[in-house]
């Protein structure tokens, strides 16, 4: 009994407020370190997709890498269709089954409008409070806070990544950075994979054209040389 007395109370005090600020500081650089690799892992990811070619490679990669790495519930690449003045579901990871493949959302809704004006991503930290008429909009009914980082090239929006929480959250300015550089990328691995697919299409075109031209020419030689045929009687006999 009474084996401790005010200094050791006040020492034990001390030591306690030392090793709560350590723990504090361990838990921030650890957060910062998870929050650098998430960052790093996002533009490691744009480089890769710029090897891609094939547009469904790029779209599957994209959607699937950014679901684990935003650690978000859903991820949906929706390419802007002028003609139908909507969005349209190209590639998506997470959403609920039975998600119509050709989803369609309208782009009248004026927060998407000003993105598709401003090139700006759409950040809605909390559905019910921030934009409830986008609610109606979604296919999964718990998403809380929605995000849409515009897919730019040469000035126009070619889509959206779309990223969600499950609770209310406001993502970090590094974040909106890095997942905006991302969009980006996006785009343009997308437009790379078009134009390759178009020069090998191109390219096998001409290759069949050309097997073509090679067997005419074979045949035109063989018939010549078995004497069947004679420019004096004007070609091959009939």
């Amino acid at each position: 009994p009474n084996a401790y007395g005010q200094a050791e109370q006040e020492l034990l005090s001390t030591i306690a407020d030392a090793v709560a600020v350590a723990l504090e500081n361990a838990r921030l650089y650890a957060t910062e370190q998870r929050r650098a690799a998430r960052l790093s892992d996002i533009m490691q990811l744009g480089i890769e997709l710029a090897t891609q070619r094939n547009e469904s490679t790029v779209l599957n990669t994209l959607v699937t890498r950014v679901t684990a790495l935003a650690a978000s519930p859903a991820c949906t690449v929706m390419m802007v269709d002028e003609a139908s003045n909507a969005a349209v579901l190209a590639a998506q990871s997470g959403l609920p089954e039975g998600t119509p493949s050709g989803l369609r959302v309208p782009l009248t809704l004026p927060i998407i409008r000003q993105s598709l004006e401003t090139g700006e991503p759409i950040i809605v930290p909390d559905i019910d409070r921030d934009a409830p008429e986008l609610r109606q909009l979604l296919v999964h009914p718990g998403v809380r806070a929605f995000f849409a980082y515009p897919m730019v090239r040469e000035g126009r929006v070619l889509g959206f990544i779309t990223l969600s929480s499950l609770t209310p959250r406001t993502p970090s300015a590094e974040e909106v950075t890095a997942y905006r550089l991302l969009a980006e990328r996006a785009a343009a691995a997308m437009e790379n994979a078009r134009l390759f697919q178009s020069a090998e299409e191109a390219r096998a075109a001409l290759e069949a054209k050309v097997r073509d031209l090679e067997r005419f020419t074979r045949l035109f030689a063989g018939r010549r040389h078995a004497g069947k045929f004679s420019p004096e009687r004007g070609g091959f006999p009939t």
